[in-house]
């Protein structure tokens, strides 16, 4: 119903429905992959639409940073490592699944979503260290050519996309 580019009405009536919020909901209850697989997917097919990002942001942004992205991507805040402290050769179990590749996806064409859209990311808690654990890991075991790297890749640079001007001096250089 949502996939392809000849789709764009079928998006617009899942989100009358209210179809991202019981998404949401789906998302933030069931522990199945399929379930997670299939509603990332979803979100993945929805989020190309211009009209629907704001709205994907508002509601999935914080669940699937939350329960998809930075759990998959291997990354902790408890770990107190600075990215130059890790040895990437223990980060090496790492394996990117579907469900992360395609939330990766989703946050890679919301990270088009203009200044606000970038800006609801940017302040995302996790998401810009998760992303960078990703392309850091991917370099320390060799595996820098797949969707869910390319994916991180791009949502980091879209959000580095006009930083001078639309983040405050304090914030960017953590002052705040």
């Amino acid at each position: 119903l949502s996939f392809g580019r000849n789709n764009h009405l079928n998006r617009i009536a899942i989100q009358d429905a209210h179809g991202i919020t019981l998404l949401v909901q789906l998302l933030n209850t069931t522990e199945s992959f399929e379930i997670q697989e299939l509603v990332t997917g979803v979100f993945w097919n929805l989020s190309s639409s211009d009209t629907l990002k704001i709205h994907i942001l508002k509601q999935a942004l914080e669940p699937l940073v939350k329960n998809i992205i930075i759990p998959q991507s291997g990354w902790k805040e408890s770990l107190g490592i600075t990215f130059d402290e890790l040895s990437y050769s223990s980060n090496c179990n790492i394996s990117w699944t579907t469900v992360f590749r395609n939330a990766t996806g989703c946050l890679k064409n919301l990270s088009s979503a203009g200044m606000e859209g970038r800006t609801m990311l940017r302040l995302c808690s996790g998401l810009v260290d998760s992303l960078l654990w990703t392309v850091r890991s991917a370099q320390g075991k060799n595996d820098v050519d797949n969707k869910a790297v390319e994916n991180a890749v791009c949502i980091l640079r879209n959000l580095s996309y006009r930083l001078e001007a639309e983040v405050a001096p304090d914030i960017k250089y953590g002052q705040s």
